[in-house]
Formats: structure tokens, C-alpha cells, sequence
């Protein structure tokens, strides 16, 4: 029983001890940490699972849910020392106005700074450089100079007719070119049969002509 107790209260003094190192280890982490930044962190994971009906990714809400721990342990411990530099601001300081479209005045008690156009400083040239020679060449060109290029045209192509007879002939089959001569012997041969009907016809009336004049 003795050595059991004994154990048991190593045990628990080890455990007080590794809790009090890892407090230790948190505050020294926190202590530099800016809460503003933790505070958009949050902000921006919240709208973000506001968008997603509720839901965020695993790791994403394991984030928030240690970031939402670490800015209670800040407030806790009073270690915000970025919000009361932030709050304080220090005094007899002029503190420039930012842009009006941001929507930000200048805080209370606090003068705007506004600059003229050009600055009521002059400055003496120096000598040196005064007295270095202007060169009489033209001043260089900040743009380039348009080269004209040359474009070469080829001349249009003349395609020559087709030599039927020489070139066509070659690749007809010869069932096709046999139908060819038929078809060509039989203009010819009923050419020739109107040729002499009408001859013959010619013939008739001139010697019906010839009757008559008998």
C-alpha cells in the first residue's frame, strides 16, 4: 500500500510539473502574440462558416476553436499589451489621416497632417554637377522607332486546262471507255442518217420541181 501511494504521488507531481511547463511554454508563446490579428482570425473563420451553412473544414475548426482558447487565455492573463498601445496612443503626435474611401477619421485631439504638392525645401546645386556639359546629340527616344518590313508576295497560281484525251484516258477503266466509243459511233452514225434523209428529202423536191416546169 506504502509503495503504491508513493507512486501515485510521483506520478501526480510529475504530471503538476509537465502542466506547469506547458503553461509556462503558452504564456511565453502568447506573450508577443498581437489578439488583434487572433481576433480577424476568428472573424474570418466565423463568416466563412456562416457562408457554409455551419460547417467548416476539420482542421479549420480545430483552428478556431484554439484561437477562440488562446485570446481567452491572453484576456485572462492580461496580456494584450497591443490593444492598450493600440488604445493609448502617445501624446503631443500628429497622426496622418488615411485615405477618405476607407471610411477612418482621425481620432480626438489629434491634428491632420496635410502636404502641398510641391515641397517649400530648396536645395543649392551643387557645382559639380552644374557645370557638366549638355550634350548637342538629340535626346534619346523613350519609344521605339516602327522598322518598316518588306512582305513578299507570291504571284497567283494559273491552272492549266486539263488535256482530256492525253492525260484523263489513262485512267479510265475499259468498260467505261467502250461505252464511250459506242455512245460516240452512235451520234456519228445518226448524224450521217439525218445527213442523208435530208438529202434525199432535197432530191424529192427537186424533182418535183423539174416535173412541173415539164
Amino acid at each position: 500500500m506504502a509503495k503504491g501511494n508513493l507512486n501515485r504521488r510521483k506520478k501526480a507531481k510529475e504530471l503538476k510539473k509537465a502542466k506547469e511547463q506547458r503553461q509556462k511554454e503558452k504564456l511565453e508563446r502568447l506573450a508577443h502574440v498581437d489578439p488583434r490579428r487572433i481576433r480577424r482570425r476568428i472573424h474570418d473563420l466565423e463568416s466563412k462558416r456562416e457562408r457554409n451553412n455551419g460547417r467548416l473544414v476539420v482542421s479549420e475548426q480545430r483552428q478556431l476553436d484554439s484561437l477562440i482558447k488562446d485570446l481567452e487565455f491572453i484576456t485572462k492573463k492580461n496580456l494584450s499589451q497591443f490593444d492598450n498601445e493600440e488604445t493609448k496612443p502617445p501624446q503631443d503626435q500628429e497622426i496622418q489621416e488615411p485615405p477618405i474611401e476607407l471610411g477612418i477619421k482621425t481620432p480626438k485631439n489629434h491634428k491632420n497632417i496635410t502636404y502641398p504638392l510641391k515641397t517649400p525645401y530648396k536645395y543649392e546645386i551643387d557645382p559639380e554637377v552644374s557645370n557638366i556639359p549638355i550634350p548637342k546629340s538629340p535626346p534619346p527616344r523613350f519609344f521605339k522607332i516602327q522598322q518598316s518590313q518588306t512582305v513578299y508576295e507570291s504571284a497567283p497560281e494559273v491552272q492549266k486546262p486539263l488535256n482530256i484525251t492525253s492525260t484523263t484516258t489513262k485512267f479510265i477503266p475499259s468498260t467505261v471507255r467502250n461505252k464511250q466509243k459506242l455512245t460516240q459511233n452512235k451520234e456519228q452514225d445518226y448524224e450521217q442518217e439525218q445527213y442523208a434523209s435530208e438529202e434525199e428529202e432535197a432530191l424529192g423536191i427537186k424533182r418535183k420541181a423539174d416535173s412541173i416546169d415539164e
